[in-house]
C-alpha cells in the first residue's frame, strides 16, 4: 500500500494526503510500526534543463536503511520530481518494503499521482503509470 505525502516548502508543514483529510505537521514524523518512509526529491539546472533527483528511506525508528541518488537526463522540474518518486519507490520495492509512505515537497507531482489527471506528454505519461502501479 502506498501513501502520499506533500511537504509545503512555504509553509514548512508536512501535509499528509490521503482519503479526502489533510492533516499538517510542522516536523518530519516516524512512519507508524511495520511501515517505511521514501522522502525524494528533485533539482532541475535551469539553464541546461539536466535533472536529478534522491531520496532517502526510513523505518518507523527513523534508522537509515538506504538512499538513492541518480541523473535523470535533460527534462523539466516535474519530470525530475516524478522520477525521484518513481526510483523511490522501485528502491522500497525492491527491498521487500510492502507499506510504504512517499514524501516529496511538490504539490503538483502528488495531485498527478493520486488524482485522475490525464497526461499528454509521453515521458510524464510514463513515469506516472509506473508510480501509480
Amino acid at each position: 500500500m502506498l501513501y502520499l505525502a506533500m511537504f509545503n516548502k512555504t509553509f514548512w508543514e508536512w501535509c499528509q494526503l490521503g482519503n479526502d483529510n489533510l492533516t499538517t505537521r510542522s516536523h518530519w514524523c516516524f512512519p507508524e510500526a511495520m511501515r517505511v518512509k521514501i522522502n525524494v526529491d528533485d533539482s532541475c539546472i535551469r539553464d541546461s534543463s539536466v535533472m536529478g533527483g534522491g531520496g532517502v528511506l526510513q523505518d518507523h525508528e527513523g534508522k537509515w536503511l538506504s538512499g538513492l541518488s541518480a541523473n535523470f537526463g535533460v527534462g523539466s522540474l516535474i519530470l525530475a520530481e516524478l522520477m525521484a518518486m518513481d526510483q523511490g519507490l522501485k528502491l522500497t520495492r525492491n527491498l521487500g518494503c510492502k507499506q510504504i509512505i512517499l514524501e516529496c515537497d511538490c504539490l503538483e507531482a502528488v495531485q498527478i499521482i493520486s488524482e485522475d489527471i490525464h497526461i499528454r506528454l509521453q515521458p510524464i505519461r510514463k513515469v506516472v503509470y509506473e508510480v501509480r502501479s
